[in-house]
């Protein structure tokens, strides 16, 4: 009889304790993924703030310097829209 209580309660302690790693595991994934897209709200707008900085001090040659301007903006707008994006899909 004892030895029988004893393994009620781990088996009840062990589903207890499942549950409890498994709500940690989520509230740390969700924290990750909100940093996450806290990360590409910062880096969208510096990119796409920067890149006319960097386009106008370059000394090569306009027709050199133009794609990577491109580049930089498209890259900063993707990042704002995946960021947009993330925070649409979060949980309330």
């Amino acid at each position: 009889m004892i030895g029988s209580s004893v393994t009620r309660f781990d088996e009840n302690t062990g589903k207890l304790l499942e549950q409890v790693l498994t709500m940690t595991s989520e509230a740390k994934l969700l924290r990750a993924y909100q940093r996450i897209i806290d990360s590409l709200q910062e880096i969208g707008p510096l990119l796409i703030a920067f890149a006319p900085l960097d386009f106008t001090l370059d000394e090569r040659p306009l027709q050199t310097t133009w794609p990577y301007l491109l580049a930089f903006v498209v890259i900063g707008l993707m990042l704002i829209a995946l960021s947009i994006l993330g925070e649409w899909r979060l949980p309330e």
